[in-house]
Protein backbone atom coordinates (compact mmCIF):
# COMPACT_ATOMS: atom_id res chain seq x y z
CA UNK A 1 0.00 0.00 0.00
CA UNK A 2 2.77 2.09 0.87
CA UNK A 3 0.90 4.88 2.99
CA UNK A 4 2.79 6.21 6.19
CA UNK A 5 0.70 4.66 9.12
CA UNK A 6 1.81 1.09 8.19
CA UNK A 7 5.46 0.13 8.58
CA UNK A 8 7.73 1.25 5.66
CA UNK A 9 5.10 3.90 4.11
CA UNK A 10 6.69 7.27 3.97
CA UNK A 11 5.15 11.05 4.85
CA UNK A 12 5.55 11.74 1.37
CA UNK A 13 3.71 8.93 -0.47
CA UNK A 14 1.18 9.02 1.89
CA UNK A 15 0.50 12.58 1.33
CA UNK A 16 0.85 11.81 -2.72
CA UNK A 17 -1.79 9.26 -2.19
CA UNK A 18 -4.09 12.29 0.02
CA UNK A 19 -3.38 14.52 -2.84
CA UNK A 20 -4.59 11.68 -5.54
CA UNK A 21 -7.62 11.09 -3.20
CA UNK A 22 -8.52 15.06 -3.05
CA UNK A 23 -8.00 15.78 -7.12
CA UNK A 24 -10.68 12.35 -8.04
CA UNK A 25 -12.82 13.77 -4.85
CA UNK A 26 -13.14 17.46 -6.85
CA UNK A 27 -12.91 16.32 -10.53
CA UNK A 28 -16.40 13.74 -9.09
CA UNK A 29 -17.81 16.80 -7.22
CA UNK A 30 -17.40 19.27 -10.50
CA UNK A 31 -19.37 16.20 -12.69
CA UNK A 32 -21.90 15.97 -10.41
CA UNK A 33 -22.57 19.32 -10.16
CA UNK A 34 -22.33 19.76 -14.59
CA UNK A 35 -25.13 16.26 -14.56
CA UNK A 36 -27.28 18.03 -11.63
CA UNK A 37 -27.44 21.39 -14.08
CA UNK A 38 -28.27 19.46 -16.74
CA UNK A 39 -31.46 17.66 -15.10
CA UNK A 40 -32.05 20.93 -13.64
CA UNK A 41 -32.10 23.11 -17.33
CA UNK A 42 -34.02 19.53 -18.13
CA UNK A 43 -36.59 19.48 -15.43
CA UNK A 44 -37.39 23.59 -15.60
CA UNK A 45 -38.33 23.18 -19.31
CA UNK A 46 -40.49 19.66 -18.60
CA UNK A 47 -42.51 22.33 -15.86
CA UNK A 48 -42.93 24.82 -18.40
CA UNK A 49 -44.01 22.96 -21.22
CA UNK A 50 -46.55 20.89 -18.63
CA UNK A 51 -48.36 24.00 -17.17
CA UNK A 52 -48.30 25.69 -20.66
CA UNK A 53 -50.13 22.37 -21.92
CA UNK A 54 -52.14 22.72 -18.85
CA UNK A 55 -53.50 26.13 -19.35
CA UNK A 56 -53.71 25.11 -22.97
CA UNK A 57 -56.22 22.00 -21.88
CA UNK A 58 -58.10 24.60 -19.34
CA UNK A 59 -58.67 27.26 -22.27
CA UNK A 60 -60.26 24.46 -24.87
CA UNK A 61 -62.09 22.17 -22.14
CA UNK A 62 -63.74 25.40 -19.73
CA UNK A 63 -67.08 25.24 -21.55
CA UNK A 64 -67.25 22.23 -19.59
CA UNK A 65 -65.96 23.64 -16.37
CA UNK A 66 -62.71 22.72 -16.96
CA UNK A 67 -60.09 19.45 -16.26
CA UNK A 68 -61.56 18.00 -12.90
CA UNK A 69 -64.72 18.28 -13.69
CA UNK A 70 -64.30 16.60 -16.91
CA UNK A 71 -62.62 13.70 -15.20
CA UNK A 72 -64.89 13.68 -12.35
CA UNK A 73 -62.40 14.67 -9.84
CA UNK A 74 -61.75 16.67 -7.32
CA UNK A 75 -58.06 18.04 -8.30
CA UNK A 76 -55.14 20.28 -8.06
CA UNK A 77 -52.83 21.23 -10.27
CA UNK A 78 -48.90 21.73 -9.00
CA UNK A 79 -45.75 21.63 -9.87
CA UNK A 80 -42.77 21.59 -6.80
CA UNK A 81 -40.13 23.78 -7.76
CA UNK A 82 -37.23 22.87 -5.58
CA UNK A 83 -34.61 25.02 -7.67
CA UNK A 84 -34.40 27.89 -5.75
CA UNK A 85 -33.86 25.77 -2.62
CA UNK A 86 -31.11 24.44 -4.29
CA UNK A 87 -29.54 27.47 -5.47
CA UNK A 88 -29.62 29.23 -2.14
CA UNK A 89 -28.64 25.61 -0.11
CA UNK A 90 -25.14 25.97 -2.58
CA UNK A 91 -24.86 29.64 -1.98
CA UNK A 92 -25.45 31.10 -5.39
Amino acid sequence: MGWALLPGGSIAATLQKINGLAWQTQLLANETEVALGTIDRELSALRTAVLQQRLILDTIIAKERGVCKVLGTDCCFYIPDAHHNLICEKGE
